[in-house]
């Protein structure tokens, strides 16, 4: 510690020094100039300074540096030994092929009189037997003059076994934690001048420019790189170009052909605008590759050939190039900033593509001024999270987060053009670093770019939406509550896109902390055989499978492209995404979807229902008509799973060879599902249970409540692990239920209601039921709160929104609709979408006959509150108001007293209410 507050107190020094000198002579360098400048360094200085943060960085760096640095002036082979390369004379080559899939190295000839750098020999990494990947060697593990063709690494599965094998993509990871360090050192010249930093990266960046001097592309494919199988590969060396701009000087005096770096930085550069895919995110992960390699050259001309094609000119060669950020912001970004793939994809191309925009600012290229989307999408993943700050786990990927050094990023480009966004940016910085974010974990790039302190903005709070939408994956979210452990979170979620899997209407729900009924995300990569056979298909999904046989159109065999499965259509959702919730105990979705392998017709409907603070649960119905037989499929994270029946008594479960349909390639994925366990036909009402054995010691549980019909058989089965589970669950198997309708699910659907808690004997659900017929369904529901209230709601949905629900006191006509109850009395109706709603004397419909809307009535014992986005009439029974005269409503709207039009008739009083835009408003009976 002693020793970093030495360095500190010298960096102090330095800083007077510089002003002095800089004020003395006015001289200016012209290197470093990629992502700063060399008047830049005074206020980084003084950053480390004041604040701590940045201090925290700065001494890490030094900490990790400078022993090695101290150690290379001694030994410069330990460090340089370890670097991946063709040493061996005769077989130092410069040639390299791959198959015409580019997907493994196939040949290399040719000889330097340097060695040159080692290509990947695979776009994967390796994985061991059991389909494990391999654990990362430490730098003192790196092979040291390594010319074997496999290399001994260290399996990740719990046996923990070791094993020969191709590195594959592992020959990138070894080079790039070297160039890593080589950038590091560099900085650390940049800013203390010790030279012993400068000989350390400069003798990396020699070694590997000498070689890399006499090397070619790889050739085979359009997406080969530089020193990669694939182009993506070559971000490994992404790093080395700052480093070079950071030692330039030294360089220059110490290394007598240092124009070799231009040659190769321009080859560099030119390789990632020819190469890799510019309809997926490919060509956007390569922009810092791409932009550093670029903005490192000498010659000027060069510099604003590649950045032209960076900022505004795509260069598109049937499926290979890249898109300039014009057309990257119309045809990969959502309206809101959303990279279009799932969203633990977003961060990889858009921090990519903000890293470059921040060198691209630095040299005069308005990357942020002239596309505001890159503002956006810093932060707009927040939207989309669970309210344990996870992404959904749709898709060939796993669950990402926010990213916090992307929004700092934002900030400090905001803050350059006095964008008043800034304020928000704040804001939502403010909420991350109360959630955990420690500034000091954005490394050298934040110690060198971020802003130096972060003002409170007590005004602009980030209120996250209700319910939201992403079209590219017709994905449809509701949340309510945004506390970790007692937030609720759903989504529905089907369609044909970049990194999709084939899931029908598929959905996840959370519950105690995490998502419990996982999407399980990719597995292992993209062509294992299990990922192929299961991950990528039906059976791994939360949805409903037709005929043992749904399907993609077309075999999958590995890849992360699109899985052709057709896609979802929103029916009705309330609230509409982003818009005001009518109700702040319930929302729901409805979508349709025919299931193009079978051209089964299927609807699905699922609600979220807040019954206290902490207690609520969702309710699913899903309709699927194919003629032979449907099976619904629900996985949710646990250590067992179990049946029981209406008197909470164990069901008896018998071994079971069904649910062995499968294709290779076309699913739908049973053939991975183990321990096949049947009631048998079984007519009667079930609950399944899920229990999860905590790692805080605790029992979490999911109950599934669902209500019989005829003709059906429930199935237990356990399931490959879920890749998108918290890490301390990551290699559990999944426990999942089927639910087989022999015969169509049309008239009688899938009624399931989920709730999760935490402890034995903790629900609040205590009795489910459920009838449907004539294409509506009715779910009762009923619950004891912990403050004693007893709660009850009668859920009901219609197929075709035309047909009429009446039974005792109770009536419905539209799609979807809750009736609220406590301790026996009305205490909501929830007009989810449909006309009319009406029990306990009190109805809402609308004012324009069968035109279907969303309303909310809630009755209390002090007054009537009120929410719809369109005009409703509301009965109120004579009851309530306990008087027969006539009286007045008055509502207030915007700060706007109205008078409403009442009409006296049997019973009771019709109102006619105005839209509120979603807000809630107190009808006040005078």
């Amino acid at each position: 510690m002693n020793a970093i507050c030495g360095k500190l107190k010298k960096l102090r020094v330095v800083f007077g020094l510089l002003i002095f000198f800089s004020l003395a002579s006015g001289m200016a360098q012209n290197r470093p100039s990629i992502l700063v400048k060399v008047e830049d360094k005074a206020s980084i200085l003084k950053k480390i300074e004041t604040e701590k943060w940045a201090a925290d960085i700065y001494s890490a760096l030094w900490n990790k540096i400078t022993p090695l640095a101290d150690r290379h002036r001694t030994d410069p082979e330990w460090i340089l030994s370890r670097y991946q390369m063709n040493r061996l004379k005769g077989k130092r080559y410069t040639d390299f092929m791959t198959d015409p899939k580019g997907t493994k190295l196939i040949a290399k000839w040719g000889d330097a009189p340097f060695s040159t750098i080692r290509p990947t020999t695979h776009k994967r990494p390796p994985l061991d037997p059991e389909g494990y990947r391999f654990r990362t060697l430490k730098l003192e593990e790196f092979p040291v003059y390594d010319s074997l063709p496999n290399m001994y690494l260290q399996s990740s599965a719990p046996s923990g076994k070791w094993y020969w094998t191709d590195p594959q993509s592992h020959i990138g990871y070894i080079n790039s934690m070297i160039n890593s360090l080589c950038l590091e050192s560099a900085i650390l010249y940049w800013l203390t001048k010790e030279e012993k930093y400068a000989e350390f990266a400069m003798d990396i960046l020699v070694q590997w420019v000498q070689g890399a001097y006499y090397q070619k592309p790889l050739e085979g494919a359009c997406r080969d790189g530089f020193f990669s199988v694939q182009s993506l590969g070559d971000r490994s060396y992404a790093t080395l170009p700052l480093a070079y701009d950071f030692i330039y000087d030294y360089l220059k005096s110490n290394y007598d052909q240092i124009y070799r770096f231009d040659s190769v930085f321009d080859r560099m550069a030119q390789t990632q605008l020819e190469r890799g895919f510019w309809s997926n995110n490919w060509y956007a992960a390569q922009s810092i590759t791409f932009v550093y390699s670029a903005l490192a050259l000498s010659d000027k001309a060069k510099r604003d050939k590649y950045m032209n094609y960076f900022m505004k000119e795509d260069h598109v060669n049937k499926g290979c190039g890249r898109l300039s950020l014009t057309s990257t912001a119309e045809k990969h970004l959502t309206y809101d900033g959303h990279w279009k793939e799932p969203g633990g994809y977003h961060n990889y191309p858009v921090g990519a593509i903000l890293q470059a925009g921040v060198a691209a600012e630095n040299n005069d290229y308005l990357a942020f001024k002239e596309n505001p989307p890159l503002y956006t999408s810093s932060y707009v993943l927040l939207k989309y999270l669970f309210p344990n700050g996870k992404t959904m786990g749709y898709g060939d990927t796993g669950r990402g987060t926010a990213s916090p050094e992307h929004l700092e990023i934002a900030i400090k480009m905001a803050g350059k053009y006095d964008d008043p966004v800034q304020k928000q940016l704040y804001g939502v910085m403010n909420r991350m670093l109360e959630n955990g974010y420690n500034r000091n974990t954005s490394g050298w790039f934040g110690l060198l770019n971020n802003v130096s302190n972060i003002p409170e903005q007590a005004d602009e709070v980030l209120t996250l939406p209700r319910s939201g939408k992403l079209e590219f994956s017709q994905c449809y979210y509701q949340r309510n509550g945004t506390d970790s452990y007692t937030g609720l979170m759903c989504y529905l979620q089907g369609a044909s896109y970049n990194h999709n899997h084939a899931n029908g209407v598929a959905m996840e729900l959370y519950g105690q902390g995490m998502v419990l009924g996982p999407d399980p995300g990719i597995g292992g990569h993209y062509d294992t055989d299990i990922h192929k056979n299961y991950y990528a298909l039906y059976a791994a999904h939360n949805t409903v499978i037709a005929d043992g046989k749904s399907a993609p159109l077309r075999s999958f065999n590995g890849g992360g492209g699109e899985k052709p499965m057709g896609a979802l259509t929103l029916r009705a959702m309330e609230p509409m995404a982003e818009f005001q919730a009518i109700s702040p105990f319930c929302s729901f979705t409805s979508v349709d979807y025919i299931e193009p392998s079978t051209e089964t017709q299927q609807k699905r409907t699922m609600a979220l229902i807040r019954t206290s603070d902490k207690t609520g649960y969702y309710v699913d119905i899903f309709h699927s008509d194919n003629a032979n037989k449907n099976e619904y499929v629900y996985h949710n994270l646990g250590h067992s799973v179990t049946y029981l029946n209406r008197d909470n008594s164990l069901l008896k479960l018998n071994s079971s060879e069904e649910l062995s349909e499968h294709k290779k390639g076309f699913g739908p994925g049973y053939v991975h599902f183990m321990d096949k366990m049947t009631t048998g036909v079984l007519d009667q009402s079930v609950k399944a249970q899920f229990k999860l054995n905590a790692v805080q010691g605790k029992k979490i549980f999911m109950d599934m409540h669902i209500p019989g019909a005829e003709n059906r058989e429930y199935f237990s089965v356990m399931t490959p692990k879920a890749y998108t589970a918290p890490q301390e669950y990551r290699e559990l198997p999944v426990p999942a239920v089927v639910i087989r309708q022999n015969g169509s699910a049309w008239g009688k659907p899938f009624m399931v209601l989920y709730e999760s808690f935490t402890g034995e004997g903790n629900s609040s659900l205590k009795t489910v039921t459920g009838t449907s017929e004539n294409g509506i369904s009715v779910v009762n529901a009923s619950s004891m709160l912990a403050r004693g209230i007893a709660s009850k709601q009668t859920i009901i949905q219609n197929i075709d929104s035309t047909s009429t629900f009446r039974k005792d006191n109770e009536f419905f006509k539209g799609h979807f609709g809750i009736i609220g109850y406590e301790n026996d009395k009305l205490s909501y109706l929830y007009l989810g979408h449909g006309s009319t709603i009406s029990a306990d004397g009190f109805s809402l419909r609308t004012t324009v006959e069968n035109k279907h809307g969303a309303a909310n009535l809630m009755v209390k014992n002090k007054g009537l509150f009120f929410a719809s986005y369109q005009a409703m009439q509301v009965f109120i029974p004579k009851e309530y108001v306990k008087r027969n005269r006539d009286f007045e409503v008055m509502v207030t709207i915007h700060k706007t007293p109205m008078k409403l039009k009442t009409e006296k008739v049997k019973g009771g009083w019709n109102v006619q209410l105005p839209a509120t835009e979603g807000v809630l408003v107190g009808l006040e009976i005078n």
